[in-house]
């Protein structure tokens, strides 16, 4: 995560200030406000190289990745799988060649972050970085300058890393319902670039709930119970991410704007559904509102050596992680983050398994996986390994399961693979 390097004391402005003298009670014709496409760079490091591994920055970053795309209308994003410094800043630097003048942006990074205590600035550790060198490291003035070149008119950087820094905190202001849709304009008109931090100046959780950490199952479950069909970051993170993850653990999220980038007094907007336009009305006279016939969101073209996605190591890495959360939903007797790997159970299998479950006392399985066989398509996989488990029904004694046989087999859709098969 980024930390005060990265930061301003300037506070996010969740509200309208009210204002003295009468209003024109005369009805003006509506405005309409284009929200532009869509775009997100998504990156997940568990394999270090030289650092300790994670368990969950992968798993997150997918996920995230889904629910953007599927749930709030994003392009395909950009996923990059235990990334190197020279991939994150290549397809950033894409960006600021290829990416749509009226697109906005979002940003996601879950992985290794740092504070050096010397110098007191910020980074990011890409997959290769070291600990005795910072010659890999992403510095918060680095990641800083890339956004600054962006043409987007909103970006929003998420970071779910250790050494978010200390933010200067500002005084959470309600929303008035009958004002939304004139301030959600507001924000669309002016320029954003803002952070969302999992923590401040302090390590944060690698390991949270259902698999994920516990700034990145916030932020998932938070995106999803969002009723309104627009709303701004700053919204999200002021009504569920702050006060949940800070009441359920030692981490308190922080939202400001990013020093020196650009910023004015806007804020991102999610859509439920990708790009279109707000109509507000009795503001503004005719003819307000900007051009909104062109809002494609056009493909960005990622050299594909760049993204780690689509290379066979990266592969391999995302498959062992669904496998890791396989044997773990096991351990945990965890049915929900089960099916989220294997959307495609059988009905009869996922009663079997959770009948199971609630007949447990304790389960321990531990997996013996072979190296994964990517097929010539590059979107399908298959696995044989064994297993070993240890069945613990209430009341009863252990039952044992040595060495048995096991495949699986796998499909990647968009960019994230799921189990389709058990045998």
């Amino acid at each position: 995560m980024l930390t005060a390097a990265l930061l301003s004391g300037i506070p996010i402005v969740f509200s309208q200030t009210p204002q003295r003298g009468v209003k024109d009670g005369t009805a003006q014709p509506a405005s309409v406000v284009p929200l532009g496409p869509y775009y997100a760079l998504v990156i997940g490091n568990n394999d270090y190289r030289y650092l300790p591994k994670l368990q969950t920055a992968v798993f997150d970053a997918t996920e995230v990745a889904k629910l953007l795309q599927q749930r709030y209308g994003f392009a395909p994003p950009t996923v990059l799988l235990n990334a190197s410094r020279n991939q994150i800043l290549t397809v950033l630097n894409v960006y600021r060649r290829e990416l749509p003048e009226n697109a906005n942006l979002l940003i996601y990074y879950a992985g290794h972050g740092i504070k050096d205590r010397d110098t007191q600035k910020a980074y990011w550790l890409p997959v290769n970085a070291r600990t005795d060198s910072d010659v890999e490291w992403i510095s918060a003035s680095t990641i800083t300058e890339e956004i600054s070149a962006l043409h987007s008119p909103h970006i929003l950087v998420i970071s779910d890393s250790c050494y978010s820094g200390e933010l200067v905190r500002s005084a959470p202001v309600a929303i008035n319902p009958s004002e939304r849709t004139a301030y959600l304009k507001r924000m669309l008109e002016s320029p954003s670039r803002t952070l969302m931090a999992s923590g401040r100046d302090e390590p944060v959780a690698d390991s949270g709930a259902a698999g994920h950490s516990k700034f990145a199952y916030v932020l998932l479950e938070s995106l999803r119970r969002m009723d309104e069909d627009k709303f701004t970051a700053g919204d999200l993170f002021q009504r569920f991410i702050q006060p949940w993850v800070a009441g359920g653990s030692n981490q308190v999220p922080q939202y400001s704007v990013i020093q020196n980038s650009g910023h004015a007094y806007g804020d991102f907007v999610f859509s439920r559904g990708g790009n279109g336009v707000l109509v507000v009305h009795g503001l503004g006279g005719p003819g307000t509102g900007p051009d909104v016939s062109d809002n494609s969101d056009r493909p960005i073209n990622i050299p594909t050596e760049i993204a780690p996605i689509v290379s066979p190591e990266a592969d391999l890495s995302a498959i062992k992680d669904v496998l890791h959360q396989y044997e773990e939903a096991y351990n945990l007797k965890d049915a929900n983050t089960l099916w989220k790997i294997w959307p495609s159970a059988p009905t009869t299998t996922r009663q079997a398994v959770e009948a199971a479950f609630n007949g447990a006392k304790s389960v321990r399985m531990t997996l013996q996986q072979a190296i994964p066989s990517i097929g010539s398509d590059g979107q399908s996989a298959t696995v044989t390994g064994q297993f070993s488990e240890v069945y613990t029904p209430k009341g009863r004694s252990p039952q044992s399961f040595p060495n048995e046989d096991i495949t699986f087999t796998f499909k990647k859709n968009n960019g994230v693979w799921t189990i389709v098969g058990v045998k």
